[in-house]
């Protein structure tokens, strides 16, 4: 037996597997010993979203009795401290047989699912995707419990813990889904992509002209990085000199362009990288076409200094 693949049109964003023991997670084959498979992911009919629950009861040792509910409990985290935040759904759900002898359950923002595949219609599945421009990046964890036919055997046993796994902790960011800051630079412009930042950091002057970048805002950081931003200068453009209480490093990730740096210019290309100590001048012309890089902002000395 095996999970079953997904009906045509899902695409899938990313699965969860349980139960899963971190201790054997570098042995681990998931497909071949978990009795649970979640998935979540976009259908492309109606952009919907979808979680899917799969149940293989073989694997968990379940006796003749079919497993007929889902008790599911769904808590959104802190994504430093991994406390709980908030409940989005607690609840018991039908289970459906699917194709390859699996149980089935399927929630989804959209009224209805594909052909033949009965679903639940539950908002708080958005939250189960990363939305950075909202500013909702918090993982969720999942807590499931399989029940029997007639209410007497449950998976895991009413007496453990149920199965527990966490969705959304890897906080993917692209241009596509972050803060975007364009502003005139030179004979040209800037556009700023705001990846990670620490809220707690005084004087990023970009992130307030963001106004604000997220509300209320979130806490991702922990450690003394106050930015990573990717920035575009098209041809033309520049990076006005300026200096702040904290070290920078630039990777520059395309192009080549003039680096200033307390009066001193070079040449820096694709490939280069650069680290910038507290109270330096600096900036950049894009004298010699497009140039796109990286800046990682680290506070000095366990602080938040700002510009």
């Amino acid at each position: 037996m095996g999970f079953p693949k997904l009906p045509e049109g899902y695409d899938e964003v990313g699965r969860g597997w349980a139960p899963a023991d971190d201790a054997a997670l570098p042995e681990w084959e998931p497909w071949e010993t978990a009795s649970v498979c979640v998935r979540r992911g976009v259908q492309r009919g109606n952009g919907s979203r979808f979680l899917r629950v799969d149940y293989d009861s073989t694997k968990a040792g379940w006796s003749a009795e079919s497993p007929a509910w889902v008790e599911l409990k769904a808590t959104q985290l802190d994504p430093l401290t991994k406390a709980g935040r908030r409940v989005l759904a607690e609840g018991t759900f039908s289970l459906h047989a699917a194709p390859d002898a699996c149980f089935t359950a399927e929630f989804t923002t959209a009224p209805q699912g594909a052909a033949g595949h009965p679903t639940e219609t539950r908002h708080w599945v958005h939250a189960l995707f990363s939305e950075p421009v909202a500013g909702r990046c918090a993982p969720v964890r999942l807590e499931l419990r399989f029940r029997g036919e007639h209410g007497g055997q449950t998976d895991p046993p009413g007496s453990g813990d149920p199965y527990r796994l966490v969705l959304n902790t890897a906080q993917l960011r692209s241009r596509r889904n972050v803060r975007q800051h364009t502003a005139p630079m030179g004979n040209g412009q800037q556009v700023v992509s705001l990846f990670y930042t620490n809220p707690d950091a005084q004087g990023l002057g970009v992130m307030k002209r963001m106004n604000p970048p997220y509300s209320p805002p979130y806490h991702e950081l922990s450690s003394d990085l106050r930015l990573f931003w990717e920035y575009q200068v098209p041809a033309d453009g520049k990076v006005n000199l300026h200096r702040h209480q904290t070290e920078e490093i630039w990777y520059v990730t395309a192009g080549e362009g003039t680096f200033i740096q307390d009066g001193e210019e070079q040449v820096i290309r694709a490939g280069d990288s650069i680290i910038i100590y507290p109270g330096s001048w600096h900036g950049m012309r894009a004298d010699r076409g497009d140039f796109t890089f990286l800046v990682i902002d680290v506070g000095v000395g366990r602080s938040n200094q700002p510009h």
